[in-house]
């Protein structure tokens, strides 16, 4: 050492070479922790309607947006004497549908003699259909009249097998295209842009991300995928569909993968989309028959994208009937646990991404209304397809104990949230599992989750709107016509942690309550629409201790109270619709015979 000093102080070139070394090296570490806090695991939880441009739909695209002619605006449809065939031997077809039966298929067989194969645009058969009439129980209606006034077990299958594939003239297929620079929401466009970053961060430098779509959350889960691949494209990442869909995920189960179309057919009622959509069906195929390459795409990827639709049949294309994460689901899992995978989902695909693994703390939502939850209770039920076995008018609300995809432990999530009036269901499930936490997330906002353990996480409100919290805490109560719970709301913007199991609110963002009215009274419905939001923000504007709504809804007396106290605050910032956000509000809600 005494020798190595001597040369050190003798040699003054070598010492700076030493000093630069040291601080090159330091440099490096420290750029390799900061990338290591960064890079990590977030999930994006959008509430649904995340509104973007597309040719299919214009209503979210800017005045001065176009689509090619080669963007699909329209399904088409056929009429042929296979399909005709088809529609007779019809398995949704029941014993009282005689007569609709020979209603509907002697209009088919008028529009075929008058139209002969020919393929047209929605709107051009709409007017086509318009211009044949039939008599049905004494009645003469219009052949329009008569398909689109079919019952949902008749309408979907009976347009499935009608419908025929989107052609150009020189026989190549036009697909859904979509603009996210085109949309008009800039609260889209922040939740896509803030997506795109975090999965650039995960993803290794040099390499173009590779995000994965997957749309198995739909009942036809090719009429999303071009829409959804294409607007991801378009972020400059490379976008790849995941073919798996819950049939698919039942014949892999059986160790085969034949009459793919007719099992699912038979399963959730979707007919005839190996013609619509040829070449997706030819991309599924080939996963299908070799199911190991669903896992090695799920390999590959640095970010993940869930639609919208019934959340039951994501669970069951991606867990097997033993509870089990599929392969793919345990290579999408592997790489989020090594803060490697940004997950993202929409609606029903933000629902699919809750519960905790080895307990029953965050159940998934299946369905169920705010009303009805108050009324008849909450029930656990295995995973079930609504559209195939839907609840009477009076819906309880549902979950599966066990969770979805529990990439999310902290609670049980709901979607399309104040929009659809769904505070009391939520409370109702929260209060009756074993739940700690509800989120409830408005439309076109997400919930942006980064997780550290099961106990520990941040989050921040991103989008148009706020967050609803249901916390159960001791003081909590739930019985069966009455349950109280604390509330909070947070908007767009506001950032907040769960620590050691607790959630923590940043005092700097929130001003005390302070009243000037006692109470505000309403005979609003709360278990509609914006009713309960509505409500909130007016007693929040005129500073009211307590808000009172006294309503009826199937025959029952609903009284629902909210109250601030000691320990509520409101938020000093508003959403993009100008909402303001609270904390530790105590609900109270109870209903009674009339």
């Amino acid at each position: 050492m005494a020798v190595l000093v001597a040369i050190l102080e003798e040699n003054k070139c070598l010492k700076k070479v030493v000093r630069m070394f040291v601080r090159i090296t330091s440099a490096i570490v420290l750029l390799m922790l900061s990338t290591f806090v960064v890079a990590q695991s977030q999930l994006f939880l959008v509430g649904g309607s995340w509104k973007t441009c597309g040719s299919y739909g214009t209503s979210a695209c800017k005045d001065d947006v176009s689509f090619p002619e080669s963007a699909k605006t329209q399904n088409s449809y056929r009429i042929s004497k296979d399909n005709i065939a088809q529609l007779k031997t019809l398995t949704a077809w029941q014993e009282q549908d005689k007569q609709l039966k020979g209603a509907v298929l002697n209009v088919l067989q008028n529009f075929l003699a008058l139209h002969a194969s020919k393929t047209f645009t929605k709107s051009e058969f709409q007017d086509k259909l318009a211009d044949l009439s039939i008599t049905l129980s004494g009645e003469t209606i219009t052949a329009k009249k008569l398909l689109s006034g079919l019952p949902d077990r008749l309408y979907y299958p009976i347009h499935d097998v009608l419908e025929a594939p989107s052609k150009a003239a020189d026989g190549s297929f036009i697909r859904e295209q979509a603009s996210v620079i085109g949309t008009k929401y800039q609260s889209s466009q922040q939740i896509y842009q803030a997506f795109i970053e975090a999965v650039k961060k995960v993803t290794p430098k040099g390499q173009t991300p590779v995000v994965l779509v997957s749309t198995a959350s739909g009942y036809d889960v090719f009429a999303a995928a071009d829409y959804y691949l294409d607007i991801f494209a378009s972020l400059g990442v490379d976008a790849q569909w995941l073919p798996i869909e819950a049939t698919m995920a039942k014949l892999l189960d059986k160790g085969h993968c034949q009459n793919l179309a007719t099992a699912r057919a038979d399963y959730v009622g979707v007919y005839n989309r190996e013609t619509v959509y040829p070449y997706l069906a030819e991309y599924q195929q080939q996963f299908c028959q070799n199911p190991a390459q669903l896992a090695q795409l799920a390999q590959k990827a640095n970010g993940i994208f869930f639609n919208g639709g019934d959340q039951s049949l994501t669970w069951q294309s991606f867990v097997n009937p033993q509870g089990e994460d599929r392969p793919w689901l345990a290579a999408l899992r592997n790489k989020f646990n090594k803060g490697k995978l940004i997950i993202s989902g929409t609606s029903a695909g933000t629902a699919v991404q809750s519960g905790k693994p080895g307990a029953s703390e965050a159940g998934m939502i299946t369905g169920g209304t705010s009303d009805g939850a108050m009324i008849v209770g909450a029930e656990a039920k295995a995973p079930w397809i609504e559209r195939v076995d839907p609840h009477s008018s009076i819906r309880p609300v549902t979950y599966h104990a066990e969770g979805g995809l529990k990439f999310f432990p902290y609670g049980v999530l709901d979607t399309h949230f104040s929009e659809r009036g769904r505070q009391l269901r939520l409370a109702k499930l929260v209060l009756s599992s074993n739940a700690r936490f509800g989120f409830g997330v408005d439309e076109t906002t997400a919930l942006v989750t980064t997780p550290i353990d099961a106990d520990n996480a941040k989050f921040e409100v991103v989008g148009q709107n706020g967050v609803y919290i249901v916390e159960q805490t001791q003081k909590s109560l739930n019985q069966p016509t009455t349950i109280s719970y604390t509330s909070h709301y947070l908007v767009s913007g506001q950032r907040f942690e769960l620590k050691d199991g607790k959630l923590v609110f940043p005092e700097a963002d929130f001003v005390p309550f302070v009243a000037e009215l006692d109470e505000i009274v309403s005979d609003k419905d709360l278990t509609q629409k914006t009713e309960y939001r509505d409500l909130l923000e007016s007693q929040i504007a005129v500073a009211a201790k307590r808000s009172l709504a006294v309503f009826t809804n199937n025959d029952k007396l609903f009284t629902l109270s909210l109250q601030f106290n000691e320990h509520s605050a409101i938020s000093k910032t508003q959403s993009m619709d100008n909402m303001r956000g609270y904390i530790h509000a105590q609900v109270d809600a109870k209903v009674a015979e009339l």
